[in-house]
């Protein structure tokens, strides 16, 4: 047969007139509402439990972050706090950290001496620990000069019932460079104790952290007193310079502890 063909501007308007006729539905979105037409996702006012928890999680950060901040100033201000001030406000208040207690902790409640490694002035090494079993012990710690006075009116106190009590003196000397000065250090010590009190002398010449947390001594540049029982436990505590009447106390916490309390 014989081809015939559409004129061109035939063609157009048919196709033009086909892509407008077409009825191009949009597909509805998942989760859609068919009468409001909003998603349900869109509801602001109610949170999901994925975003709850990650709220939660993110205040407990930032309540870390506020609390680790709060510590770094705290401790650098106690980095920043010298020496000197230490030693003024320690002689301000003749050397006391706090009260002592009126009355001897029961045995039950008290904490037992720990090991602790020193080097007597005549230079032999020993565990403090060794001094003190089956004897009523006073302890005193000295870290400066100023603490040394304080224990040696401690010592003139307790003169009075020495009889009762042994005396123990320890020396401490836990800074980097003691190592290094441990032979001017030891000099100065025999200078300046007394003979009759050198056998019951003693240095520690490292770190007792751990030892002076649990024996609670808080700042070693003052005297720092402890009343042991024969059992080796802590019964009585005291700091600074002595007082008339602490050596009215510790005289009578030795005497109940020489009956067996």
């Amino acid at each position: 047969g014989i081809m015939t063909s559409r004129p061109r501007w035939l063609l157009k308007i048919h196709r033009r007139f086909a892509s407008k006729s077409r009825c191009m539905w949009p597909a509805r979105r998942p989760f859609q509402d068919k009468i409001t037409k909003k998603s349900f996702s869109e509801d602001k006012t109610k949170k999901s439990a994925y975003d709850e928890f990650w709220e939660r999680e993110y205040k407990k950060r930032d309540e870390a972050k506020e609390r680790q901040k709060e510590g770094r100033e705290k401790l650098e201000k106690e980095m920043q706090r010298s020496k000197l001030q230490d030693h003024y406000d320690l002689a301000k208040h003749k050397g006391k950290v706090g009260r002592p207690e009126p009355m001897m902790k029961p045995f039950s409640k008290s904490v037992r001496f720990p090991s602790m490694k020193v080097e007597a002035l005549e230079g032999n090494k020993s565990d403090l620990l060794d001094c003190i079993d089956s004897k009523v012990t006073v302890v005193i710690f000295y870290g400066s000069a100023m603490a040394m006075r304080y224990g040696q009116k401690w010592i003139e106190g307790i003169d009075s019932f020495r009889d009762n009590v042994d005396v123990l003196e320890v020396s401490l000397n836990e800074s980097w460079y003691s190592q290094l000065l441990k032979p001017l250090s030891k000099w100065g010590l025999q200078s300046s104790v007394p003979p009759e009190r050198r056998s019951r002398f003693f240095c520690v010449y490292n770190s007792i952290s751990p030892q002076k947390e649990k024996l609670n001594i808080i700042n070693s540049l003052t005297a720092n007193v402890l009343l042991l029982d024969k059992r080796g436990s802590v019964r009585w505590s005291s700091t600074g310079s002595p007082e008339d009447v602490e050596f009215e106390m510790l005289k009578h916490f030795v005497q109940e502890l020489q009956e067996g309390k």
